[in-house]
């Protein structure tokens, strides 16, 4: 029964387990292992090779290698016929079993009949086919084009075909036999063996992943392929030129020998690269022959077989590893993906199947992954809404710096309040009035006639929150004693409030209301933290107020001493300012630039306050020595209004307020783009005001003469640009409000 209820219990896990494992093997089935099933190949050779003694001697194989030294001793590369007939007689008289070249003899020579004499029917002379690839991958089940030896030595030999699989990976697998043009060719090793053996080539047969021999059962893969299997043997080598010796004593030496001829020199481009190193061709056939002779086979696991072992593993999986906690499993997940390696390892070198590890570990991690992930949500979720609270009170304490109004950094706090306090119904900000008394001043949830609630100190939850500077948390507000009308009115079930406090003193309470959720004491402490950034953002916003209304009262004094002494310019400033203001928004220029440009237009004349009065009125115009008397009482304006730049950075602006775009004005003659945004605005809009209102050297002008001379100077005086802009959104401009009529 326990059993039968903890599977029942374990049902999902193990049917998640039995669906990775489809997964798991549809991925490997799609070929995305099989680089890394290559190296875990290649591992299992070399792990392999150094635990097994180097065998040499008892095998049946000799080899006859060219080797450089062989080409530089006899000759010149190809060597001639006659050098092959001579080392074949010998070989025949040394009585050896079989000979297999694995040379090309295709080309047509004239030795080709005479060296033909020499051979018989025991040797072996190969067939290559030219085979398509994809990519860097050989298709087995290409079609074939089959260059056969010259017609005297094909009627005299044996044929094999050597077209050992090359792909991405290396030499790992061959095929034994293939089909062309109805006929079946045996592999240059298979032919070799069935020659070794004596037994016919009728007798070879391929059923499905295995291929008969004689009693020989020799497995294969998916694609009828031979996986080759490295020993580290070293078979016993004779450099073909010892055979050209007189004195060489070759008689007893290939006796009964399977021996196989072919060039180790780099020469003949013959080397490739397999899981064990490089090797030549000559050696990969003598390892493929060698498998079939000791029968010593790599046995591909089969499709079917690799699901069912992930199937296993994956209700394995669902059903242990759920009942332990998953700090515990780790440890164990750990061991047994090192177990599916050792055991995959003692399965090769035990008895040469090759065991999917990838797959399976695989499967391990992603369960294992999933598990803990399921497992720790709890965790997760608390990790995460301890994240979004400081992430919130990170956002608090940046609209410490922001220009916001009271109201606006109360209505943004409270929407923070309730993203930190996650299943908040209702929450409200109360400030302390000059009464000492608790003022709702923001609230949400809340009906309207429980808006601008007034507390008593001491009053409810938040009046003691507040008298004693301390938060309270109440888990049941139904039951508690010190709810006041307002707060049983909010039809919450649990409830917190905070202290605002500032530099010591009290200045009101941040509270929050949950319907579903029991708040808890660290809800508390995160309510509390946030009503200290709340704290301390209404008091920049008080003291930043304050500087705004004391900021704008300077300005007003200043703009009042310009028209004390130029009356007739009055209210000229303004409506500078308004031209400038819609130029700014023409340009698509951020707030506080605009706010920028509207301090400098209102205080641009500063600095004319007493001086050269008589100057600036000319009917004939300004000469050049009076520009340069003008930037006297420029300077004279930024030093004045030096105190008042802090805020908005206007005295650039000021600074080069008579550049020309043309670059002949002053102080530095700055030329089109280099003034700045704000000077050449301020300087077309203070141009325009005077030309349309009431500019003594022109006389009274309406608009349109205005706009008539500011085009006259586009490119020289003035921006281009902005002056297109100008005549284009004059529209938005109360200009009847501003200019007179002639």
């Amino acid at each position: 029964m326990k059993t039968s209820a903890w599977l029942k219990s374990s049902a999902k896990w193990i049917k998640l387990g039995i669906i990775l494992a489809f997964c798991a093997f549809g991925v490997s089935r799609l070929g995305f292992f099989d680089l890394a099933n290559a190296y875990w190949l290649k591992t299992c050779f070399s792990i392999r090779g150094i635990f097994q003694p180097h065998s040499s001697g008892s095998s049946p194989i000799l080899l006859l290698p060219i080797t450089t030294h062989s080409i530089q001793k006899v000759g010149k590369w190809p060597w001639n016929r006659k050098i092959w007939g001579e080392i074949t007689k010998k070989l025949e008289k040394a009585k050896a079993s079989v000979i297999g070249f694995d040379l090309d003899f295709s080309t047509p020579s004239s030795s080709d009949l005479k060296f033909a004499s020499t051979l018989h029917k025991n040797v072996i002379l190969p067939i290559w086919f030219n085979y398509l690839e994809k990519g860097k991958t050989s298709i087995l089940s290409s079609p074939v084009q089959e260059v056969s030896p010259a017609p005297p030595f094909s009627q005299k030999t044996n044929q094999g075909f050597v077209n050992v699989e090359t792909d991405q990976f290396g030499v790992h697998r061959t095929l034994l036999l293939t089909h062309y043009q109805g006929k079946v060719y045996p592999a240059f090793a298979l032919e070799a063996y069935l020659l070794y053996k004596k037994i016919l080539f009728k007798r070879t047969a391929q059923k499905g992943r295995m291929l008969q021999v004689g009693s020989l059962k020799i497995p294969l893969d998916g694609e009828r392929a031979l996986w080759i299997n490295y020993n580290h043997s070293h078979f016993r080598s004779i450099p073909a030129d010892q055979l050209l010796n007189p004195n060489f004593p070759y008689q007893k030496i290939f006796r009964h020998k399977i021996v196989l001829i072919g060039i180790t020199s780099p020469l003949g481009q013959d080397i490739k690269i397999t899981p064990v190193g490089a090797l030549p061709g000559l050696d990969i056939q003598a390892q493929i022959l060698d498998n079939m002779l000791k029968q010593q086979f790599i046995y591909p696991i089969s499709p079917l077989k690799k699901l069912i072992l992930l199937l296993i593993l994956g209700f394995i999986l669902g059903y242990f590893l759920p009942s332990y906690p998953w700090k515990k499993f780790l440890p164990w997940v750990s061991f047994l993906c090192f177990g599916i390696f050792i055991s995959g390892f003692l399965l090769f070198a035990l008895t040469g199947a090759v065991l999917n590890v990838i797959s399976l570990c695989l499967l391990t991690l992603l369960f294992t992954g999933i598990l803990v992930l399921a497992e720790s949500r709890k965790t997760e979720t608390a990790l995460l809404n301890k994240l979004q609270e400081w992430q919130g009170f990170n956002q608090v304490s940046q609209l410490h710096t922001g220009d916001f109004t009271l109201d606006e950094f109360l209505e943004s706090a409270l929407t923070l309040t309730q993203e930190i306090i996650h299943d908040t119904h209702a929450a409200g900000i109360l400030l302390k009035n000059s009464e000492g008394k608790l003022v709702l001043n923001i609230a949400s949830g809340v009906s309207p006639n429980t808006e601008n609630q007034t507390l008593n100190p001491q009053e409810g939850i938040c009046g003691k929150a507040a008298s004693e500077g301390k938060g309270i948390c109440i888990e049941n507000l139904q039951t508690s004693s010190l709810t006041a009308k307002f707060e049983k009115d909010l039809e919450v079930s649990s409830f917190l409030a905070a202290p605002l406090i500032s530099k010591n003193e009290i200045i009101g309470v941040v509270w929050a209301g949950s319907l579903n959720q029991t708040y808890r004491q660290e809800d508390l402490i995160s309510l509390s933290f946030l009503g200290n950034q709340i704290a301390s953002g209404i008091q920049t916003c008080i003291l930043s107020q304050n500087l705004s209304q004391l900021y704008l009262d300077a300005m007003k004094a200043l703009l009042r001493a310009v028209e004390f002494y130029q009356p007739v310019n009055k209210g000229h400033s303004e409506r500078v300012a308004s031209y400038a203001i819609m130029l700014g928004k023409a340009c698509s220029l951020p707030a506080e630039e605009l706010e920028t440009i509207r301090s400098a237009a209102l205080l641009h004349e500063i600095g004319k306050m007493g001086h050269f009065e008589t100057l600036y009125r000319k009917p004939e115009g300004l000469t050049e020595e009076d520009w340069k008397q003008i930037l006297i009482p420029l300077k004279t304006g930024l030093k004045i209004l030096q105190p008042l730049s802090g805020k908005f950075p206007f005295l650039p602006i000021l600074y080069h307020f008579y550049e020309r775009y043309d670059g002949k004005g002053f102080p530095d003659g700055l030329k089109g783009e280099e003034i700045p945004i704000g000077s050449r605005i301020l300087s077309l809009a203070n141009a325009f005001d005077d030309i349309s209102a009431n500019a003594p050297q022109l006389g009274q002008v309406h608009t349109e003469r205005a706009i008539q001379e500011i085009k006259k100077e586009a490119g020289t005086l003035f921006d281009p640009a902005l002056v297109r802009l100008l005549i284009q959104n004059l529209s938005h401009i109360p200009i009847g409000e501003f200019t007179k009529s002639a």
